[in-house]
């Protein structure tokens, strides 16, 4: 077929069609699945890695923080680059970055080079995050974004859990899952390269400033900043507790796997019900449920259905928080205030993601391998007397001004804000840009 024959979808303006946004979208949700993979196997085998290297709680738990120190920076970096070169050459030299920095690891085997690894992987990740983002944002309207949104979901806990049950490909005291990751890097770049669909037009969103977000939802800001504490404690550490519980590589796979699949599978009816009540009461539930959940893992170490029920439970009831703290906060906010409050709710979480892993890792000094799901525990049934106390303060605001909870985009990009900026805002039709 000619090379001039070969037009990417499009539709007519003012035709929102699920089906063929899908489409134009399917090599963004290829290549973030198999980054996503890349990913789930690198924050396993590195904790795993370095734990078997001799490396202390303390220093794990800093080498694993250090990925979103540079998750953060490279957040705040990719729009200009962005805006400067475009989405295909931004993608494919990140790509390459994040290869490299994985591969490097089994080579200068140190906590002082894996944290400057990690902050070079952070970087790059971020990054592509935004990239690829950004441009499913430029592929669905608001009619239909929350549709695009719930596959978007999917894909990410699909990518995570396929990477974690790569932890049984090989050897984890070898280089290969390294390279493994490393190629798997590589290869996400290809769907999004090689697409006809050309590059969309970078729209960087505002941020409004951590003290007026403070002030307008704080509740809001506290799940979002607990809720990068527990992922970044349960991605950097989770490994490490697993192996340190006695699990084998098959049953350590299993369980990080059950923690991700917990979280995609209960977010969705948990969400819908948090769109019909008080979502300050579904935070405070979810946080209670979670804290039971770890205490009663703490005595859980034999592999068995005891241990894979209540690491699915842990997973579906943590994971999603940032969901329903960044909807509830969208509760509150005016139109115009959503778009810059996103771009500041994503940093706060990244904010956390950094301290969490060191957090988890001086727990577990202080109180044993279980002072990680204490860990847990504490931060949870912290957040939920807060919810509980802000219930208190002022009424829930009416189901009719209340935001849905499809329409706030988890953040494993640093592109949330993009996800809340109208079409009609940006001028253009979505498939005209």
């Amino acid at each position: 077929m000619a090379a001039s024959a070969a037009q990417p979808p499009s539709l007519a303006p003012g035709v929102f069609d699920l089906r063929t946004s899908l489409r134009v979208a399917s090599p963004l949700f290829i290549g973030l699945m198999v980054l996503l993979a890349s990913v789930g196997l690198q924050n396993a085998i590195i904790g795993l890695r370095a734990s078997a290297e001799g490396f202390s709680s303390t220093e794990i738990g800093v080498v694993m923080s250090m990925y979103y120190v540079g998750f953060l920076a490279g957040s705040r970096r990719a729009p200009a680059d962005l805006e400067r070169v475009g989405h295909i050459r931004v993608f494919a030299a990140l790509a390459a970055i994040a290869s490299a920095s994985v591969l490097l690891h089994p080579v200068a085997v140190s906590p002082f080079a894996w944290a400057i690894l990690r902050i070079i992987s952070g970087y790059s990740i971020s990054g592509l995050y935004v990239t690829a983002e950004s441009w499913l944002n430029a592929e669905s309207h608001n009619e239909i974004r929350g549709s695009v949104l719930s596959v978007y979901l999917v894909v990410i806990g699909i990518g995570l859990s396929v990477g974690q049950l790569l932890l049984n490909a090989a050897p984890i005291d070898g280089p290969n899952l390294f390279i493994l990751a490393s190629v798997l890097c590589s290869m996400s770049l290809l769907p999004l390269v090689l697409t006809p669909t050309p590059g969309p037009r970078f729209v960087e969103p505002e941020r409004l400033a951590l003290r007026a977000v403070i002030t307008l939802v704080p509740l809001g800001v506290a799940g979002c900043f607990i809720s990068g504490v527990t992922q970044g404690a349960l991605f950097g550490l989770g490994a490490v507790y697993g192996n340190r519980i006695g699990l084998d590589t098959g049953e350590l796979s299993v369980l990080l796997t059950l923690l991700t699949v917990g979280g995609v599978a209960l977010q969705f009816p948990i969400g819908a019900l948090s769109d019909r009540i008080d979502r300050r009461i579904v935070i405070a539930a979810t946080g209670i449920a979670a804290t039971v959940a770890a205490i009663s893992m703490v005595p859980v170490t034999d592999p068995g259905v005891s241990l894979w029920v209540l690491a699915f439970l842990l997973g579906g009831m943590s994971l999603p928080l940032y969901g329903y703290a960044a909807a509830h906060a969208n509760d509150f906010l005016t139109e115009q205030q959503i778009v810059p409050a996103a771009g500041t709710l994503v940093l706060v979480f990244g904010a956390g993601a950094a301290l969490g892993p060191a957090g988890g890792s001086i727990a577990m000094d202080l109180l044993g391998d279980a002072g990680f799901l204490w860990f847990f525990a504490a931060l949870h049934v912290g957040l939920s007397a807060y919810a509980l106390w802000r219930v208190t303060r002022r009424p829930a605001p009416p189901p009719e001004e209340r935001s849905t909870f499809l329409e706030t985009l988890p953040p494993e990009g640093a592109q949330v804000a993009l996800e809340e900026v109208s079409d009609e805002e940006l001028g253009m039709d979505p498939f005209q840009r």
